[in-house]
């Protein structure tokens, strides 16, 4: 263990199973949450490392929960990276406004390239 929290935020229960597994075999702490929602709790009670959100959920969507994490005095640098499979212009604009410090597209990185980013995000 490293001692690193990552919230991953996902609806899909088979990404959040399988990066769960492979950030807690890189020695990371998972938190998960299946919508905007739990993220946002979550983030402000546990404070975690690195957030890994998705954009497209049922209850409240990953830019909701972006914007209500940026307002908190905490949150607004929180480390954030959007795992989408959205690649629109506009949606990946949006996003970097926000401040987020990355934008990947899920269906173009393997696992692996995830864990990566991770230990990027949480290195500082």
């Amino acid at each position: 263990m490293n001692g690193k929290k990552v919230l991953v935020v996902d609806d899909e229960k088979s990404f959040r199973f399988l990066i769960s597994k492979t950030l807690e075999k890189a020695g990371y702490e998972v938190i998960l949450a299946e919508n905007g929602m739990e993220a946002v709790e979550k983030a402000f009670q546990l404070h975690p490392d690195a957030i890994l959100m998705d954009l497209y959920m049922p209850v409240k969507d990953g830019v909701t929960a972006i914007r209500e994490i940026r307002q908190d005095a905490w949150g607004k640098d929180a480390k954030i990276a959007v795992l989408s499979n959205i690649d629109y212009p506009e949606t990946v604009k949006e996003m970097r406004n926000m401040k987020i410090d990355n934008y990947v597209v899920k269906s173009s990185q393997s696992l692996q390239d995830i864990s990566t980013l991770v230990d990027t995000m949480t290195s500082v």
